[in-house]
């Protein structure tokens, strides 16, 4: 039978799959979008292997936090394209996704995708899913961040460019009353846009691993004796260098984004001055989409 360009763009639209896919699933159907859909659906779970060696560097970062604002997730789902990474429907799966694990308390990716979802296995909910779009999808990450049982705290999120970046910030706080002030939730949110913006690696230079330390350090000092400078002139130099790269990756010693004249420690200490005490960051987690992803060069 003949199919009509406008019934293949609503089905890529509906599902996300690609034009030939679409059009071959009208053709199987006689033309029945919702049987259409089906075919897609079930041809996934067919093809999937065939979709193994694809890359899949597209898709989004969701974030799931409790009413409480005590308990926390960053997830991170990838597809192949941005057509389909933008697609409704994917992004609803997304945030049913990052819902589920909250409420299983999935620990990781593996957790996740064993868990029950409505009868069945997540892994087997991710593979319909792709047979969908026609793309490979993969659960790449996940991470929680808690307030502990007895503590204080809040917790906020940053969603950046639909999903491109995410970010996930716990406060701890001197008593639960401080959580429901509207200065602790715009003092998290803030501190996680700044996050997403700046790319912190820890919260204070105390965090900082030694051995990456000792790395910058090496770094450091080849590029002084290069110099030609007497020794004692290059070991200030390297101690000068080093503390202006503690500050640089530590959250709470860079320029915060909304005032650039104080640090994020500085900002935190001024705020919780409208507090019952001190306000501190317990951590945070954020995830680039794609990062380490190698693209896809297949036509």
């Amino acid at each position: 039978m003949s199919v009509q360009a406008s019934q293949v763009k609503a089905l890529r639209e509906a599902t996300g799959a690609g034009m030939m896919d679409c059009k071959k699933a009208l053709v199987e159907t006689n033309g029945d979008f919702e049987e259409a859909k089906i075919y897609l659906q079930k041809k996934g779970i067919a093809d999937s292997k065939k979709r193994s060696a694809k890359s899949a560097s597209e898709g989004r970062c969701v974030t799931f936090i409790s009413s409480d604002n005590r308990h926390g997730l960053l997830l991170e789902v990838n597809c192949e394209t941005d057509f389909v990474a933008r697609n409704e429907d994917f992004g609803s799966f997304v945030e049913g996704l990052a819902e589920l694990a909250h409420k299983t308390n999935a620990a990781s990716v593996g957790d996740l995708l064993a868990a029950d979802w409505d009868g069945e296995k997540v892994e087997t909910k991710v593979q319909e899913q792709s047979g969908k779009t026609g793309e490979k999808l993969v659960v790449r990450r996940l991470a929680r961040l808690d307030v502990p049982e007895g503590k204080s705290g809040y917790l906020a999120d940053y969603i950046h460019d639909g999903g491109k970046i995410g970010v996930l910030v716990a406060l701890n706080l001197a008593s639960d009353a401080d959580a429901s002030s509207d200065a602790v939730g715009t003092l998290t949110r803030d501190i996680a846009m700044h996050v997403a913006a700046t790319d912190p690696t820890v919260v204070s230079g105390d965090d900082l691993d030694p051995d990456a330390v000792a790395r910058e350090k090496a770094i450091l000092v080849a590029q002084a004796a290069e110099s030609g400078k007497p020794a004692d002139i290059v070991e200030k130099m390297v101690v000068g260098r080093l503390n202006k790269w503690k500050k640089e990756v530590a959250l709470l010693s860079q320029p915060f984004v909304k005032d650039q004249d104080v640090t994020v420690e500085k900002h935190v200490a001024a705020v919780s001055k409208s507090l019952s005490g001190a306000a501190g960051v317990r951590g945070f987690v954020r995830f680039l989409l794609g990062d380490g992803v190698e693209p896809s060069t297949e036509e």
